[in-house]
């Protein structure tokens, strides 16, 4: 309980900060929350409370939710880098400049990962990349499954349809 209300706190702290409520000290969160995360920002607080959440509540596969949501969350950070349409070769100050200033792209840590996808793959291949892993680990987090789905799903269907049971009448 102390848990997911220490992440309440924080989070409605940070997400107030975004829109420079807090004066100076707010000003100063929101400068370094966009440099790190550009418009992802926004959706910084919210991560951070599910994960609150996760480790006050599931405690057995932690390690592996965070892990997967830090993963989720900065392919995100890339994704919005690649569509803000901003160049990618440039100083690697300029990506945190770009998102605490302007409140635009992937901050520096989407801008990073954006630009070395780019420079790897080109902006095709970095954006196939970026969507597979953004798939993956929402898979990986939510313990979904697309094969175990469909699986499943037959399985089921298999239950509904019986044709021995035709013959039966």
């Amino acid at each position: 309980e102390v848990l997911i209300t220490i992440g309440v706190i924080l989070a409605v702290f940070l997400e107030l900060a975004n829109f420079d409520i807090f004066g100076k000290v707010g000003s100063a969160v929101r400068y370094a929350m966009f440099g790190l995360f550009g418009i992802m920002a926004y959706i910084f607080p919210v991560l951070l409370f599910i994960i609150f959440m996760c480790a006050a509540l599931v405690k057995d596969r932690l390690k592996t939710i965070v892990s997967f949501s830090i993963v989720f969350f900065l392919m995100l950070c890339a994704l919005a880098h690649l569509a803000s349409g901003l160049s990618l070769a440039k100083p690697v100050t300029e990506f945190f400049t770009d998102g605490a200033k302007e409140g635009v792209g992937g901050g520096i840590l989407g801008g990073l990962i954006a630009a070395g996808m780019y420079l790897a793959v080109s902006r095709t291949g970095a954006y196939i990349i970026i969507i597979v892993l953004l798939l993956f680990s929402l898979f990986i987090r939510s313990s979904l499954s697309p094969i175990r789905a469909n699986s499943s799903s037959s399985n089921s269907m298999d239950d509904i349809y019986d044709p021995s049971s035709m013959l039966r009448s």
